[in-house]
């Protein structure tokens, strides 16, 4: 019985791991288009054409997923 329970946890960590990369990645995602968005309403209504331009007003860094 505790063979099968350590079995089942093995296979369900991984699992939850990918989920919690998705997440961030998702947040990641939502905090640039938040930025970018913050940047245009302060320049008229164009976005920046490099990422870049959002740091380090918008942005404390680039996100990664």
């Amino acid at each position: 019985m505790r063979a099968l329970m350590l079995i089942l946890l093995l296979l369900t960590l991984p699992a939850a791991a990918c989920r919690g990369v998705l997440t961030a990645c998702k947040s990641n995602l939502n905090n640039i288009a938040t930025a970018m968005e913050m940047y245009a309403t302060d320049h008229q209504g164009r976005y920046p054409a490099h990422m870049a331009e959002l740091l380090p007003g918008y942005l404390k860094s680039i996100p990664t997923c």
